[in-house]
């Protein structure tokens, strides 16, 4: 299976992404990624995550390092979809295009 490095934002932004309805299956895995995009304690203090408001989080850039998440053929099926879907109603937001580009092959 395939790692990718992301970063916070890459993280956050996935984790709005992955959809809350599916198959007993799907959702098994769906709530695995979760728990893998998620941050840890020792992550929070070190990358001094604080929400904001509601939908509005906050880090130190400087020292958040990217982490190495494994995602499987069948999570990268639904992420490509869910993006491609976004983009096929015209609903993909400029903060999700380098996602889009990493994650959806060129045609």
């Amino acid at each position: 299976m395939p790692n990718f490095s992301l970063d916070v934002k890459d993280r956050l932004l996935l984790l709005s992404l992955l959809p809350a309805e599916g198959d007993i299956t799907s959702l098994r895995l769906i709530r695995d990624l979760q728990h893998a995009l998620s941050f840890s304690e020792e992550e929070h203090a070190k990358f001094g995550i604080k929400e904001r408001a509601p939908g509005e989080v906050q880090w130190d850039v400087a020292s958040a390092t990217p982490k190495d998440i494994e995602i499987g053929p069948k999570m990268l099926g639904i992420i490509r979809k869910t993006l491609e879907d976004m983009n096929s109603l015209k609903k993909l937001r400029l903060e999700l295009l380098p996602l889009f580009e990493r994650f959806v092959p060129d045609e």
